[in-house]
């Protein structure tokens, strides 16, 4: 974080310019510890110069990486909104959480967030789990962003909040024959997987992203 803080503060700053003026933002910071950072607060009534001596004073690059508990934080509070945004900036790696891969995995799986990652590798250590990043972008339908330059950290912010802006929701009902019971886990709650196709008018695929399944909760011995 060192190297690329101030990017990643400037980035920040523009991001929340090109948000949606009714959307709200937060920030919230872990070394060792999860710390409250900034927010929430009004895209449309920030002022730039107090979030950016905000994020200034609570980015610091010292300690160890609670990436884990960090994401776990974050879920928790966006889930009070109905569309639920997380941006991960971070190298991957934890080695200081309380809570475990298994759990993160499992808590986002059962949230509605769509996490975007920004993975800042170190190219001389090559330090990280990007991997683990990018997994978390794929099964929420967010993106993932490897940053080969400082420079690019602003592109990947900037794309990021263009992406928020242009989503679609789509919903269904589904009945007990929609997904055959190859597609579905075992256990107290089962998981669906979904696979969304969008051809455009001239019949030719084109690229979607959406989350890749969701829990749909154990309805035996429901009248």
């Amino acid at each position: 974080m060192h190297p690329s803080r101030d990017r990643v503060i400037a980035a920040a700053v523009e991001f929340a310019k090109r948000s949606h003026p009714r959307d709200e933002i937060f920030v919230m910071t872990f070394n060792e510890q999860v710390q409250h950072a900034f927010g929430p607060a009004v895209a449309g009534d920030m002022n730039p110069t107090l979030f950016r001596a905000a994020m200034s004073q609570a980015i610091a690059a010292r300690g160890m990486t609670a990436i884990y508990d960090g994401i776990l934080a974050g879920l928790k509070r966006v889930s009070a909104h109905t569309r639920q945004v997380l941006i991960v900036v971070s190298d991957g790696d934890d080695n200081a959480s309380s809570a475990t891969l298994n759990t993160v995995i499992k808590q986002v799986h059962e949230s509605d967030a769509t996490i975007y990652t920004i993975a800042l590798i170190d190219p001389l250590t090559r330090e990280g789990d990007p991997r683990l990043l990018a997994r978390l972008a794929k099964e929420t339908g967010g993106e993932s962003y490897r940053p080969r330059r400082l420079d690019d950290v602003s592109e990947a912010f900037e794309r990021i909040a263009r992406d928020i802006r242009s989503a679609y929701t789509i919903a269904y009902a589904p009945t007990a024959r929609s997904v055959p019971e190859l597609h579905r886990s075992k256990g107290p709650e089962s998981r669906r997987t979904v696979r969304v196709y969008v051809r455009s008018k001239d019949g030719s695929a084109l690229r979607v992203r959406t989350r890749d399944g969701y829990f749909e909760p154990d309805r035996r011995g429901t009248p």
